[in-house]
């Protein structure tokens, strides 16, 4: 496991999050103590890590383009695979993975 993880801590402390720990008071009694993620100490990042995480995404994947046909009963099925749709229009094809685009689109 590695010694250091590099996380963000901004969507934790809006979800309620916050750092505890467990100690004994002069007194010898054990008591907790809270603060907030924000009191953690800000780290510099390896200039590795700041490459990977700058790096520009490349596209890994293109969607297949398809079209929404309708069948005998006027119900909406994908050109592509004849997979009968539902009410709400999709971007995507559930059966085939076709992205769907319109006549005006292929033009």
């Amino acid at each position: 496991m590695p010694d250091h993880r590099y996380i963000d801590i901004v969507p934790l402390e809006k979800s309620g999050w916050f750092l505890t720990r467990q100690t004994k008071n002069p007194k010898g009694l054990s008591c907790m103590e809270t603060k907030p993620l924000r009191c953690v100490p800000d780290v510099e990042l390896p200039e590795k890590l700041v490459a990977q995480v700058t790096a520009p995404i490349e596209k890994l994947f293109t969607y297949p383009p398809t079209f929404r046909d309708q069948d005998e009963n006027g119900k909406p099925i994908c050109r592509r695979c004849g997979k009968r749709l539902g009410a709400a229009k999709t971007a995507f094809c559930p059966a085939c993975g076709g992205q769907f685009v319109e006549d005006t689109d292929a033009e």
